[in-house]
């Protein structure tokens, strides 16, 4: 099963991550948004992304750190996603969002993520 991926902000140039967050910005309703960080940061970890990620979208183009890659066995996100729903309340897929819902605001305890090397990576 491919994972799918959710909020890869870091992997865009800094002008078309100024452009996906305007377009995703406040589009998450209020009332959802912290059940929506918990289960962002409940994910399992499912890997590393070997950069630095910085805000592009912020005046100081904040510097957020390494990125974790997270995920609820369906679905993979950065670790930084929290980041860009806390700061912009960035709106998310539909689909994430039902199954988010479905399994109650949390990832699953025993979660398991499949194994899958990114494409032009290699396995050492």
């Amino acid at each position: 099963m491919t994972l799918q991926p959710i909020g890869h902000f870091y992997e865009l140039t800094p002008e078309q991550q100024r452009l996906e967050i305007a377009k995703l910005r406040g589009g998450l309703v209020a009332s959802t948004k912290e059940k929506v960080l918990g289960y962002l940061r409940s994910g399992v970890e499912a890997g590393i992304v070997m950069m630095i990620e910085y805000d592009h979208s912020s005046s100081s183009e904040a510097c957020l750190g390494t990125v974790s890659l997270l995920s609820d066995g369906k679905s993979i996100w950065p670790s930084s996603l929290a980041y860009y729903v806390e700061t912009y309340d960035v709106g998310l897929p539909k689909e994430f969002m039902t199954d988010m819902a479905k399994n109650e605001w949390l990832v699953p305890p025993g979660t398991e993520v499949p194994f899958q090397m990114p494409e032009g990576h290699v396995a050492m």
